[in-house]
């Protein structure tokens, strides 16, 4: 998923459905797709007006990060609709050498497992993001109610979920040891006992002893994506 800033107009455009098509080739940009899928896209391509796209895991680390001033190096999970993550290190985001740091989603974890939308099988997202979780026209609200009220078929879709998601969490951890953030839309819904049960999965993968001390839920699970968006020229505004 990406977020289009618009410096110009100050407008904010979010599209929940990502587009995996290529933006560059070598040094040089192919935004021909997205000039269809995006209304601020040609004006990259022209050099209209200055705009900037924003991975929505790392706007939403940015507005984790102004939340939580003591936040300086970790991996943030943003657990929505889809997967996303944001590599936090010195007090800032990570992009990588080539611009898509941390798209853990994309990791495979189950070689025969479920289609992802990038068109590989298996894919972290598959299995670790609420499309995942929910069936149908479920919500996040609706399933929750549900789990909570003992419902076997739910807490049994929770347990495979929170599972997946602790092997994912300790596949990470295992490359980057560090503190982890669990935002995006799940964050509001988890409990004490939720991320007890993912420590106790995270303790029968891992080779090493691990203390309870690095998981976190997010302080900010509202908003986050659009926040983080314009914090940074919000910010710069105002230096």
């Amino acid at each position: 998923m990406c977020a289009v800033v618009n410096h110009t107009a100050g407008g904010y455009v979010f599209y929940k459905t990502p587009q995996y098509h290529r933006i560059t080739r070598g040094n040089t940009p192919v935004l021909c797709y997205w000039m269809r899928s995006f209304p601020f896209a040609k004006c990259i391509f022209m050099g209209i007006n200055p705009c900037t796209f924003i991975h929505d895991a790392d706007s939403a680390a940015v507005a984790e990060l102004w939340a939580s001033p003591g936040l300086k190096d970790g991996v943030y999970l943003s657990v929505s609709r889809h997967l996303g993550a944001a590599i936090i290190r010195n007090g800032k985001i990570l992009t990588g050498k080539h611009g898509h740091n941390a798209t853990v989603e994309h990791i495979q974890m189950k070689a025969d497992g479920a289609v992802c939308y990038c068109g590989k099988r298996g894919c972290m997202e598959t299995l670790c993001s609420l499309d995942a979780l929910l069936r149908g026209d479920e919500t996040p609200d609706t399933f929750f109610v549900n789990l909570r009220a003992g419902t076997d078929d739910h807490q049994q879709r929770w347990n495979k979920f929170l599972s997946d998601l602790a092997s994912a969490i300790n596949m990470i951890h295992l490359v980057y040891d560090t503190d982890f953030v669990i935002g995006g839309y799940l964050a509001p819904y988890l409990r004490e006992d939720d991320i007890t049960f993912l420590y106790q999965k995270i303790r029968q993968m891992t080779p090493f002893t691990e203390e309870d001390d690095f998981l976190s839920v997010s302080k900010m699970p509202e908003h986050n994506i659009t926040i983080g968006a314009a914090l940074p020229y919000i910010q710069g505004f105002l230096a």
